[in-house]
């Protein structure tokens, strides 16, 4: 389970958002954001290692022992990381 601390404007769920300014977070585990944050990339749907929506806490399964690494990553509508970028990463151990 991850708990996200968030405050800025209001998150707004992927299927709602029309307007760039309508935003979002994407957690990534264990997937590398570099390619995204602060650039013009829009961040790839598909891979169940990173979750697109407006919660603040959201469940990994079967995440398996060892060292891991999540990042946060604040995007518009069109998944594109804000700019200045607002990302946060960590690296965590389970046992």
């Amino acid at each position: 389970m991850v708990t996200l601390d968030y405050t800025g404007p209001n998150l707004v769920p992927v299927a709602s958002a029309t307007e760039l300014n309508q935003y979002h977070v994407h957690y990534f585990l264990d997937v590398d954001p570099t390619p995204y944050i602060g650039t013009t990339t829009p961040i790839p749907t598909g891979n169940p290692h990173v979750i697109h929506t407006a919660e603040t806490q959201v469940m990994f399964d079967n995440v398996a022992p060892g060292t891991h690494r999540l990042a946060v990553v604040l995007t518009g509508s069109n998944h594109i990381s804000v700019n200045p970028p607002v990302a946060q990463q960590i690296t965590f151990t389970v046992t």
